[in-house]
């Protein structure tokens, strides 16, 4: 399965009603996010650490990733949230680089599957 399939993403019309019906913020802020966590393999968390940071110089690359954070959690959990200005990029960053990446890493590094949960900001300050 895909990582957009993953994320649920297609015609998630309870995200465009989200998104229409809001007024909070102005034109510029993000209505679309991405929050992924998921966890290292006992052991490999210093190498996940290090393909997170890495992958900061390809989110700042793409254009329509308006923030990016990688964070830990615990030890061995992560987490990642991105935000968008809209669907096609949201679907563009899941489709890119860090994406695939992940998702060959996934097997030797993570332990289970990658959480990925598509969101609709409410509000926001950048």
């Amino acid at each position: 399965m895909s990582l957009p399939e993953k994320a649920n993403l297609a015609n998630n019309e309870s995200n465009r009603r989200i998104n229409a019906g809001s007024s909070a913020g102005n034109a510029q802020d993000p209505k679309y996010g991405l929050l992924v966590t998921l966890t290292a393999k006992a052991g490999k968390q210093d190498q996940v650490a290090a393909i997170l940071s890495n992958a900061l110089s390809v989110a700042v690359r793409e254009s329509g990733t308006v923030t990016w954070y990688a964070y830990r959690i615990t030890n061995t959990k992560f987490g990642i949230f991105d935000t968008f200005n809209d669907e096609e990029s949201r679907s563009a960053h899941l489709n890119g680089d860090i994406g695939k990446t992940l998702a060959q890493v996934s097997d030797e590094l993570l332990d289970g599957a990658l959480d990925i949960q598509a969101l609709s900001i409410v509000t926001s300050k950048i």
